[in-house]
């Protein structure tokens, strides 16, 4: 049976005491404890720690390798800062050169209460979502999830606080892959970003409580209003939330996906909902055919 101890300092006579559970002898105290908390032991991260101590990592974007134990984060300082320069943006979409509200958000009911955005899809980072996305290289949304986190948490925690809430409140969901795409590929690139990101900022992620509804074709395909169309009604929930959330994805061009899933979200009880992304499509982006370019 587990114990906990601690002094009592009000007797001043040496004495012992059986009552029931609880004994005092001498002036320690002896009674039972709650059950003692099971650790939770995550595999990954341990293995990730263990090969961050033993070998070198290298950045993402030029190569450099550092010293075993240092650059975790996996990016190059001058390389972060070069992604992720801070610049206006709609507060709601993530247009660049905005000050807080695009003429189209203005104008429309979106779901999203904020987006935030690490850097713009242009090089150098869109060549790693590319690797990442069609050149099955899954090791790099480690890279992207922990950069989310070193730049965005700061803001994440104000935009939160701004809705009275706080980040010990929030659940991460990642935005789900269609069956078609997950098949293909073998993983679900936004959920490992937003792995990476919930480790390293000690949030809790839900994997499973945003569903994605089959049926709908690739959104990199289609001009913006067949986006829109497309990914209508395509998400659901499988049980009800409560609080805010921080819902993932990798890339935001229309932010047609993301506003759907946000009213899935809202639908089943969802407080305010912050959308993180790596990268912002530019204005007037084409469509995008599949693959690197």
């Amino acid at each position: 049976r587990h114990t906990r101890y601690w002094r009592d300092w009000s007797s001043d006579v040496c004495s012992s005491d059986l009552a029931g559970d609880r004994l005092v002898v001498c002036n320690l105290t002896i009674e039972p404890a709650m059950r003692a908390p099971r650790l939770r032991i995550d595999p990954a991260a341990w293995l990730t720690t263990a090969a961050d101590l033993l070998l070198p990592r290298v950045c993402v974007i030029c190569g450099c390798a550092f010293a075993p134990g240092r650059c975790r984060d996996g990016w190059c300082e001058p390389c972060l800062a070069l992604v992720a320069a801070r610049q206006p943006r709609c507060e709601q979409c993530g247009r660049k050169g905005e000050a807080r509200q695009c003429a189209v958000c203005a104008t429309g009911s979106p779901s999203l209460t904020r987006s935030l955005v690490l850097g713009d899809y242009a090089p150098p980072l869109d060549g790693v979502i590319r690797m990442l996305k069609f050149r099955r290289d899954p090791s790099l949304a480690a890279a992207l999830g922990r950069a989310l986190g070193a730049v965005l948490y700061g803001d994440l925690a104000d935009a939160l606080a701004q809705e009275r809430c706080c980040v010990a409140q929030a659940t991460v969901v990642a935005i789900p892959s269609s069956r078609e795409r997950l098949a293909e590929r073998g993983y679900n690139q936004a959920l490992l970003i937003a792995q990476a990101f919930a480790r390293r900022c000690a949030m809790r992620l839900d994997r499973t409580v945003l569903l994605r509804r089959p049926g709908d074709a690739p959104q990199s395909r289609l001009a913006p209003q067949e986006r829109l169309r497309n990914v209508a009604g395509a998400f659901e929930t499988r049980s009800p939330l409560s609080g805010p959330v921080v819902l993932i994805d990798d890339v935001l061009t229309t932010g047609a996906t993301l506003d759907a899933a946000a009213r899935a979200l809202r639908a089943s009880g969802a407080g305010p909902i912050i959308n993180l992304v790596v990268a912002r499509t530019p204005e007037r982006d084409a469509p995008r055919s599949p693959g690197p370019a």
